[in-house]
């Protein structure tokens, strides 16, 4: 005689434990990226996709670098093709070392604002609502190794004159008024800044390079205003 099964009593013998572990075990294989964890804050994305290569990680479209107000945090995503082979990606990629660094390796959701795509417009109308604050993957901008974060600038100073004392003899990208982009700095005190930070985007990344060559921890001449020490490094 054929009996039926009771769902309530299955579940009671499973136990409550078991079935949310189950349920943790789906909503994984159901994430569509990779995050790792403790990545070398001096590493780009091209030692990331070495790491890949070397570890036979495939399916990967992107990857991001997480920064927090410019500076990168140490963590990275990676976009997969599917969710298929976010578990396995994961798996063979924790524990590996990048540089002296162990990685930590896990599946992540990617939400969607991180990996929304920005280019020029995108970067416009971002930098009209004050979006871009150099925080989240990428630091919010689109073209890799051609934007550079300049800190230390005086605060009476503008874009334009930025472009004519820092940018004078470097070949900036012509996009208009976002070509350089003021990006307000968060402040703990009520205090009125007395510095500011622009980002800046050239033509090429030799360009952004040759840039951050000539104006990394200098002084800003003294024409321009109040001696300022100028720190300048180029986003990833």
């Amino acid at each position: 005689m054929a009996t039926t099964r009771n769902p309530a009593a299955t579940i009671a013998r499973v136990g409550p434990h078991a079935i949310n572990a189950m349920q943790r075990s789906m909503r994984a294989d159901l994430r569509s990226a990779v995050r790792l964890i403790n990545v070398p804050r001096t590493a780009i994305h091209n030692d990331i996709r070495r790491l890949l290569t070397r570890n036979g990680v495939q399916e990967v479209t992107r990857v991001h670098l997480h920064y927090n107000q410019f500076r990168p945090t140490g963590t990275a995503f990676l976009q997969m093709v599917s969710h298929m082979g976010v578990r396995q990606a994961a798996e063979k990629l924790d524990g590996e070392h990048l540089s002296t660094f162990r990685i930590v390796a896990r599946p992540h959701n990617m939400e969607p604002d991180l990996v929304r795509a920005r280019g020029i417009g995108g970067r416009e109308d971002g930098a009209l609502r004050g979006a871009i604050n150099g925080t989240g993957t990428d630091a919010g901008v689109n073209e890799r190794g051609t934007s550079v974060v300049v800190r230390g600038v005086p605060a009476n100073m503008f874009w334009r004159d930025v472009q004519n004392v820092l940018g004078k003899g470097f070949k900036l990208r012509q996009t208009g008024d976002t070509t350089i982009l003021n990006i307000p700095q968060q402040k703990k005190w009520d205090e009125p800044a007395t510095t500011k930070r622009f980002l800046i985007h050239f033509d090429s990344p030799e360009e952004a390079h040759r840039f951050v060559r000539a104006r990394h921890r200098t002084w800003l001449p003294q024409e321009a205003g109040p001696s300022k020490l100028i720190v300048a490094n180029v986003i990833y």
